[in-house]
């Protein structure tokens, strides 16, 4: 099922022809960001694509964290026209984001985070929260143990907890499926 779902979409991005437009449609969230990674990694082999970030358009008063899952059509037609080319630095940057964090290497990727780079937004962020998912933070800032204490002070209702999760922990771009993983280990202690 995997393969044939999953390795099979690699596939197609490993053979997308030279000379081809690729637009990225990812959020800035952990979750989206690695995919995004992933992908310039998977395409940084092909020198003769042209790659663009879209963004989603979010104004100052919105969470964040919600990317484009609001959106409207004309939201989506203008993240589409204001977006960003990603230059060689751009996607060198991607791939080495992704070979760090594919080895867990927390002072590369601490490194890499200060770069400036008009296609990665809230890069320091975001990797900050992945070192909270490190099974040695034990504090509150690690998504699994803040679903733990939720259900500790007595919240057991999976859709109270996903929404509680959601307002505190957005830039992990977390689904149902991955806090209801947590939520069941934490039922099974």
């Amino acid at each position: 099922m995997y393969y044939e779902k999953t390795v099979a979409e690699f596939q197609k991005i490993l053979n997308i022809p030279e000379s081809a437009e690729v637009n990225l449609w990812f959020e800035d969230d952990l979750f989206c960001q690695t995919n995004m990674w992933f992908c310039l990694y998977l395409l940084s082999g092909n020198k003769n694509i042209k790659i663009f970030r879209v963004f989603p358009a979010i104004s100052e008063n919105e969470d964040h964290w919600k990317g484009f899952s609001r959106s409207s059509n004309e939201e989506l037609e203008k993240s589409l026209q204001s977006r960003v080319k990603l230059e060689e630095k751009d996607i060198e940057l991607g791939v080495n984001l992704w070979k760090a964090y594919q080895n867990q290497d927390k002072n590369s990727l601490t490194l890499l985070s200060e770069t400036q780079s008009k296609c990665f937004n809230l890069l320091k962020e975001i990797i900050e929260a992945y070192f909270n998912t490190f099974p040695e933070n034990k504090t509150s800032t690690n998504p699994e143990v803040y679903v733990k204490k939720l259900m500790d002070d007595g919240l057991k209702d999976f859709k109270q907890i996903f929404e509680k999760f959601q307002q505190k922990f957005g830039m992990y771009g977390y689904g149902d499926l991955q806090v209801k993983k947590m939520y069941d280990k934490v039922l099974k202690q």
